[in-house]
């Protein structure tokens, strides 16, 4: 059995803490990508005189979508013309295939829940949780704040007791609330929400 050189075992985990640090940068950036997104969409639903569910889900799937490609993955989401695919398994998600058309990553997977009944919700927010993927967002809404911190807290109790959850999970919930007409946004990630 052949013992490694401390010197390059120190490089490997210098290399590994690097690699995560920019992975964990990068996955913010992209949140805080979505998250800017998603809070221009009120001003671009008034002035475009957008007043349904269905006008600002296509105008959120089509941004987030261009985001997407632009970090290098398909995008899969329906009724848009800025998708790669059509809709698939989710409201809309990145994928990464190799030069064969072997699927290789499915880096974000999303949500859309305007319905505000809790089955609703639950129902779309556990495909996220059996989904795999690095990134999860849920966007949903919800009355007021109180009810979107309840909201979140059950959810996040779904994440606790599935079985399943990988260490690299990083969840969004980003929910539009009626009574400041605005997003608010909050990040759970494994090892420190659940």
């Amino acid at each position: 059995m052949r013992v490694g050189n401390p010197n390059e075992i120190q490089y490997f985990i210098t290399l590994i803490s690097k690699s995560d640090k920019t992975m964990e940068e990068n996955v913010d950036n992209i949140f805080g990508q979505i998250t800017r997104i998603l809070d221009s969409i009120h001003g671009i639903a008034v002035s475009q005189k957008l007043t349904s569910r269905k006008n600002w889900t296509k105008i959120i799937k089509e941004k987030i979508s261009i985001l997407g490609q632009g970090n290098g993955y398909h995008s899969c989401c329906s009724t848009i013309s800025t998708a790669n695919f059509g809709e698939w398994l989710f409201d809309l998600c990145w994928l990464k295939y190799d030069p064969e058309d072997f699927l290789i990553d499915s880096k974000l997977i999303l949500e859309c829940e305007w319905n505000v009944g809790d089955r609703h919700i639950y129902d779309d927010f556990q495909k996220l949780l059996v989904g795999k993927a690095d990134l999860k967002v849920m966007i949903f809404q919800a009355t007021n704040e109180t009810r979107r911190q309840e909201l979140i807290k059950i959810m996040q109790t779904f994440i606790q007791k599935y079985g399943r959850v990988e260490k690299d999970e990083k969840y969004l919930f980003s929910c539009w609330v009626f009574e400041t007409k605005l997003f608010q946004h909050e990040v759970l990630k494994k090892g420190i929400n659940f």
